[in-house]
């Protein structure tokens, strides 16, 4: 029982860490953001579709739904989830810590996901130039 609650104190606290490095790179790049988990200063994300979403970020009338992943929640998170947030001409991207990003890319492409995914190292600053993973 202790070694579930360790493994999920620790998930529960890298989702966080990720969330954090994303929400803060993206307003540094100028997008209002908006995110679940952390008690971010300008709220959560509303409902979209039937989810929440970890981030939202809008710019310019572009607007990024964002999910942070751990390996954890890759095994257990709901599909339908990742389908409905790549809907309606908005980006969809998918942010996990590189030890998932192959589980992530076969979720990408088992269920036909039209998503972005994005690798970063925990306690590192979020860029997306040199962590997108998109490459087959």
């Amino acid at each position: 029982m202790k070694k579930n609650n360790f493994v999920n104190q620790k998930s529960l606290k890298l989702h966080e860490n990720l969330i954090r490095s994303v929400s803060d790179h993206l307003e540094r790049e100028g997008y209002k953001v908006t995110a679940n988990h952390i008690k971010h200063p300008n709220g959560s994300p509303r409902n979209l579709n039937g989810f929440t979403p970890d981030i939202r970020a809008i710019k310019n009338f572009e607007e990024i739904i964002i999910e942070v992943e751990t390996c954890t929640s890759l095994l257990f998170q709901n599909k339908l989830k990742w389908k409905r947030f790549s809907f309606d001409n908005r980006r969809f991207w998918v942010v996990v810590p590189p030890e998932c990003l192959e589980a992530a890319k076969m979720r990408k492409e088992t269920f036909n996901i039209d998503v972005e995914i994005y690798c970063n190292y925990p306690h590192q600053e979020f860029s997306i130039a040199l962590e997108a993973a998109n490459s087959k």
